[in-house]
């Protein structure tokens, strides 16, 4: 959410067009992947200063994350395993588990079934948003003789 935000606020300050309004998005917001989709171009076209090849590589990774998260763990679809979360004050560690008796567990344990299991430093993932939320704020007040506001 934070991304689509940013997306919208440098449509909104420049005064880009609106995205394709859909079912989804009524409204035509930017979001982070219509930045990644228009930016080179709209900015381009308007002569804005700054690096916009920079900013496009630090959204494409957080694209590769939101891809991740949608395939890997948000949209998780087996009806005998779960995701189990932990917190050790620096970082989340996200588990398959098994729902079963231990018997078919130890089955699929040993066949590698549960080797799954992610852990994302979530304050360097706070450093990259802040990271990236900084230069993309720089870039708009390099460019802010361009601002149109709508």
């Amino acid at each position: 959410m934070m991304l689509d935000q940013i997306a919208e606020n440098v449509r909104f300050f420049f005064g880009f067009s609106l995205a394709n309004k859909t079912s989804m998005n009524p409204h035509g917001f930017w979001n982070h992947l219509t930045l990644l989709d228009r930016l080179a171009k709209e900015a381009a076209a308007l002569g804005l200063l700054g690096d916009v090849a920079g900013l496009l590589a630090q959204a494409e990774d957080f694209r590769k994350l939101r891809a991740y998260r949608n395939k890997s763990i948000t949209h998780w679809d087996a009806s005998d395993s779960h995701l189990a979360t932990t917190w050790d004050g620096t970082n989340l560690t996200i588990q398959r588990g098994f729902v079963g008796d231990r018997a078919e567990l130890e089955r699929r344990t040993a066949a590698g079934e549960f080797e799954f299991q992610m852990t994302v430093p979530l304050p360097g993932l706070y450093g990259l948003v802040d990271t990236y939320a900084a230069t993309m704020q720089e870039f708009l007040e390099s460019n802010a003789a361009k601002f149109v506001g709508n």
